[in-house]
């Protein structure tokens, strides 16, 4: 089912897969993060700013995958299959069975997300979740 991906869950029925690549990304962010949180976490120790490190990368890929959960599971309420969603060195991608057959449809897929940008800069109130808003304001086609 994934290319020669390893599998790290299942979410909703969907297959969630690294490819290789994806592992070496994620060791070298642990490393440059403990770096970084060693000089921010000054008089803390190595393994402290280690931890965070991790912490930090597996949040950052977290994301990812909260991301390509919404692009799938907006697929699914318009009646696109979902094999799979791959993590690989360039962030992640959601494998669909088929193309979109509408504009609308492709917009809709391409527009939902869980989570938004917004609130990171605290636009958006806690919990909002555009994925779902735009799967639920749009019949199926």
């Amino acid at each position: 089912m994934g290319t020669g991906s390893i599998q790290l869950a299942r979410l909703f029925g969907i297959r969630i897969g690294a490819s290789p690549s994806w592992f070496v990304v994620l060791f070298l962010m642990i490393y440059y993060l403990s770096g970084v949180f060693d000089t921010a976490l000054e008089g803390y120790s190595n393994d402290t700013s280690y931890v965070v490190a991790v912490i930090g990368a597996l949040l950052f890929f977290v994301s990812l995958v909260l991301h390509e959960l919404g692009h799938a599971l907006v697929a699914r309420r318009n009646g696109i299959g979902v094999s799979s969603i791959e993590l690989w060195f360039f962030g992640g991608l959601a494998k669909l069975t088929r193309d979109p057959t509408t504009p609308g449809v492709d917009f809709r897929i391409s527009a939902a997300r869980l989570g938004h940008p917004g609130l990171a800069y605290g636009t958006l109130p806690a919990g909002t979740d555009t994925g779902a808003i735009v799967a639920r304001h749009t019949p199926p086609v």
